[in-house]
């Protein structure tokens, strides 16, 4: 991109430049070169921001442009998947996707990452404007992407203006059950008489799929009800059970965390 453009040309019949007719640009200046035949010159300065074509012509039709002026910067998107900045993830590696929004020249150097080890595919590309990060996170904490300012070039010289940040929380640990207890003072393993139980239960972290009463689907003798989310990682529920052995259980697997991770044990209560 150029901060302006100019034409010129020459005439015999006129001491003037010929004022010109523009399209998608601004007229800066007009003047006149040297003696007989006039040479004339126009400054001009393109619209800003536009694709449009920038085209000059003279009134008296001796000369004319027609370009598009590029000063549109590039700009640059990154994506993981289906996870948007600020989400968790339990990927190793975790895939990061960026998109140019048009052809460009970048280095390894356009990029600053925290907390992972980064691999680029395609990184000197010139065919391509999409480009992957492999990214193997090296503590279970924020793994953030920057994309430097003024790093990538178009093929006009235009920058992206704009830093590019890109953060997920790296979240490899799977959920458990902190607390499981019965409200009315029955212990794991014991035998009672009262068929109706409430129950309260703590999880180690804020479930994803805490409003999912089917995670108790594997429950024996117990008919579910009143179930409640206190908060993500609190919920209470009530057990109706007839004769013989209740188990309340919540099967491996059915807890999932935020970051996609999922509950290994079984944890459960008996009782008689």
């Amino acid at each position: 991109s150029s901060n302006y453009y100019f034409i010129e040309g020459t005439t015999t019949i006129s001491s003037t430049a010929p004022k010109p007719f523009l399209i998608g640009g601004t007229l800066l200046s007009s003047s006149i070169v040297g003696d007989c035949p006039f040479l004339w010159l126009h400054q001009i300065y393109p619209q800003q921001n536009s694709t449009q074509p920038l085209f000059i012509t003279t009134s008296n039709s001796l000369a004319s442009l027609s370009a598009v002026v590029d000063t549109v910067l590039p700009v640059v998107t990154i994506r993981s998947g289906s996870r948007v900045s600020g989400d968790k993830t339990n990927s190793y590696p975790i895939i990061f996707t960026f998109t140019i929004s048009e052809l460009s020249n970048f280095s390894r150097s356009a990029f600053t990452v925290t907390n992972c080890d980064i691999t680029l595919s395609n990184l000197n590309s010139t065919t391509s404007t999409i480009f992957n990060f492999f990214c193997y996170p090296l503590l279970f904490s924020d793994v953030v992407v920057t994309v430097v300012p003024n790093s990538i070039i178009d093929k006009n010289f235009n920058r992206n203006s704009n830093s590019t940040i890109f953060t997920l929380t790296y979240d490899p640990v799977a959920p458990t059950v902190s607390t499981f207890a019965a409200t009315d003072g029955r212990l794991n393993g014991s035998t009672v008489s009262l068929t109706t139980a409430t129950f309260s239960v703590t999880f180690s972290e804020r479930l994803a799929n805490v409003l999912d009463i089917t995670v108790l689907n594997n429950s024996q003798n117990c008919n579910v009800s009143r179930f409640t989310v206190v908060r993500q990682d609190l919920v209470t529920f009530q057990c109706t059970s007839g004769n013989g052995r209740v188990v309340v259980l919540f099967k491996s697997g059915s807890l999932l965390d935020a970051a996609g991770n999922a509950n290994l044990d079984s944890p459960r209560f008996i009782y008689t």
